[in-house]
């Protein structure tokens, strides 16, 4: 954490002051090019951050009014299929336009740049006063449907587990994967060089916010008809290839993915103590009866201050189902959530899972990646 402080301190001291914001242009909109044909409409523009802080990118259309694209990630560059005379606005956190473009030509790559001032705060003020008082320590009582709590699970309990009840069946194996295998060992080399970014043993339960249970409950329940089946999923950790999942696309809902993306942003800088930029987002996937994710690390490059955010669940009376988590010390862990609670985790660092076979018919997470703003991964960082 010092060394990604020391550099962000750096970065911002040797920096000159920016300049100032535009002001936003009221009569932006998409033109029709009537010299152009339609058949050559079609492009992509580019935008490339270079500014210190994530931002948003939102499309003007014929009539002037806006629709959020997504996060423009600190440092990152991000293709837009389009068309010419279609207009763009670059919008910072606090607001302030950064840029607007009409678009002209084909291929065009755009650089951003920082104005005014730069928005080097990790949360809002008086938030991480809410975010305290969201944070659960609860005991696991009751039957397992119920529960919103953090179960230790004993060595010898691990050893005894059943393989008809965790890890893969017989019809499940493929590749290298074996009967009850419940935990994935040969992405694990980078964990030992991975920065280490809380305190409090690298996870964290708690409650959503107001403000993020306002948007995904109601949108989730509204839309939940147009679930879809989801695609495969790399690296053979889920048996989705005998026990499908359906997904519920958030990148079909911009604007209720970047309002998740910048509320997780507050909560994940909150709990690292430190300026994160947004790696992914995405979900809704919804598990059914059955399925199981064997304990795994993330991407080292990209999945560095993470969250599992629970959206819904039908689950039998005693079918409650954790995320694993394996501790640094080798402790296992059972998180249970509720809907409208999520668990923090480093997820590149540590292992985590759902070994156990799910007892219920819908089991519904989106999942949330960021990474410190200087953090480039293992070898690019370390020549920083």
């Amino acid at each position: 954490m010092f060394l990604y402080l020391v550099l962000f301190l750096g970065v911002v001291a040797g920096a000159q002051d920016p300049p100032a914001c535009p002001d936003m242009d009221p009569d932006l909109k998409s033109v029709h090019l009537e010299d152009v044909p339609y058949d050559n409409m079609s492009t992509k523009v580019t935008f490339i951050n270079n500014a210190q802080q994530d931002m948003t990118v939102h499309w003007i259309n014929y009539e002037g009014g806006g629709k959020v694209q997504g996060i423009l990630a600190a440092g990152e560059g991000e293709p837009h299929n389009t068309f010419l005379g279609h207009a763009f606005r670059i919008v910072k956190y606090d607001g302030n336009v950064t840029y607007e473009h009409v678009v002209t030509k084909h291929n065009e790559v755009i650089d951003i740049h920082n104005c005014g001032n730069p928005d080097d705060f990790l949360w809002d003020e008086g938030r991480d006063k809410e975010f305290e008082e969201l944070v659960l320590n609860r005991q696991c009582e009751g039957t397992s449907r119920h529960w919103s709590c953090v179960r230790h699970v004993g060595k010898e309990e691990v050893a005894q587990r059943s393989p008809e009840k965790f890890g893969f069946l017989d019809h499940e194996t493929r590749g290298s994967r074996r009967k009850g295998q419940q935990r994935d060992d040969t992405y694990v080399n980078h964990i030992p060089n991975l920065p280490v970014l809380t305190e409090n043993g690298g996870y964290l339960h708690m409650k959503m916010t107001k403000h993020m249970r306002e948007i995904l409950l109601p949108w989730y329940n509204r839309t939940r008809s147009q679930l879809k089946n989801h695609e495969p999923v790399a690296g053979d950790y889920l048996n989705i290839h005998t026990v499908p999942c359906d997904k519920l696309n958030l990148d079909d809902f911009p604007n209720i993915r970047t309002e998740v993306v910048k509320e997780m942003q507050q909560v994940l800088q909150w709990w690292s103590n430190q300026k994160l930029k947004h790696t992914s987002t995405f979900g809704v996937r919804v598990y059914r009866r059955g399925s199981m994710l064997i304990n795994h690390v993330d991407r080292h490059d990209t999945h560095i201050a993470s969250a599992v955010v629970q959206v819904a669940q039908q689950v039998d009376k005693n079918g409650g189902w954790p995320l694993e988590v394996i501790s640094a010390s080798g402790e296992t862990l059972e998180v249970y959530l509720q809907p409208g609670e999520m668990v923090l985790y480093e997820g590149a660092r540590l292992l985590h899972g759902r070994p156990m076979r799910f007892h219920g018919s819908e089991f519904a997470n989106v999942f949330t990646h960021f990474a410190p703003l200087t953090y480039k991964g293992l070898k690019r960082h370390s020549e920083l």
